[in-house]
Parts: structure tokens; C-alpha cells; sequence
């Protein structure tokens, strides 16, 4: 069965965010899975504030990428972000550092299904991520997350990769 997790760019200044993560002592990008009931913006928000203490607003959807042969989260929304708050703090249990870095020197060893994504990222790639609320008759007020998905699906098989 496929999974759906989110991945964030966070761009500052010209550099990218990265996470050391706990379970696999290797870098990546900021992000997880999308919990029952919230939209991917929403958890893309959420697993950067959780993994590195910094609010960010999305800024673009950059695609869909998929991993359909892969144990696991198999198709991943990935998002550009910038920060807008907060403070740089891993999380503890399973983050063990944070850092910058500027596209042309990304840490080593990097997970291998991020650098494309990050390379889209860089390029501009992907449509608007916006946010839309709406209401019913006045009893029913709700707010409604929607992404335009015109982005490019990108699709990446295990097989062809390799650990970096």
C-alpha cells in the first residue's frame, strides 16, 4: 500500500536546511508522514516546526515524486519553504543536528531520493502552494488546504539508485 509523506526545502538566503537523522546517522531534508486528518501542507508545517523549531511558510509545491518499488513511504510531496520564525533546535530522539548548506555543497552522506528534489527546488521548479477558506451556510466554517497540482511527477526507481 502506498504511503504519503511530505518533504520540505527550506531555503534561506540562497542555503538549505538539512536534518542528521537519528535512525540512519545520515542528512536529509525536514519531513515525514501526513497524519490522519490534516492536508499535506499542514504536516509539511508541522514536521519542520517538530524536527527543527522553525515555523516556515510554504512557498511552492515543487512535485510529487514516487519510490514504487520502495518498503515504506512510497510518494512524497515535496515543498519549498522559507523560515519565518523560531528558533533552530533539533528534535530530540530523532534529529541529531541541523545545518545549512548552499546547493553546490550538500552534506555527506545525503539520502540519495532527496537530491533531485532539492535540485528542482533550487531551479524554481513547481506552482504556487496556497491556502483557501471557505464556509458553508454560516454554521459550517472550515478551512480548505489545496495545492495546483500542474507540477511534474517525478518518479524514481530504488532499483536504479544507490546509497550515497
Amino acid at each position: 500500500m502506498s504511503e504519503l509523506a511530505v518533504t520540505v526545502v527550506v531555503i534561506d538566503q540562497g542555503r538549505i536546511l538539512f536534518i542528521q537523522r537519528e535512525d540512519l546517522k545520515i542528512w536529509a531534508l525536514p519531513g515525514g508522514a501526513v497524519d490522519p486528518g490534516e492536508s499535506v501542507a499542514q504536516a509539511a508545517i508541522r514536521e519542520v516546526r517538530e524536527e527543527t523549531g522553525l515555523e516556515v511558510e510554504l512557498t511552492r509545491l515543487v512535485g510529487i515524486y514516487a519510490r514504487p518499488q520502495w518498503v515504506g513511504s512510497t510518494h512524497s510531496a515535496i515543498f519549498a519553504a522559507r523560515p519565518t520564525g523560531g528558533t533552530l533546535r533539533p528534535q530530540p530522539e530523532e534529529v541529531l543536528a541541523l545545518q545549512y548548506a548552499l546547493p553546490g555543497q550538500l552534506p555527506e552522506p545525503l539520502l540519495w531520493w532527496h537530491r533531485q528534489p532539492i535540485l528542482d527546488a533550487v531551479q524554481g521548479i513547481g506552482t504556487a502552494a496556497r491556502s483557501m477558506a471557505t464556509s458553508g451556510d454560516g454554521n459550517h466554517k472550515r478551512a480548505i488546504s489545496y495545492l495546483k497540482w500542474e507540477t511534474k511527477v517525478v518518479e524514481r526507481r530504488e532499483t536504479e539508485q544507490k546509497w550515497v
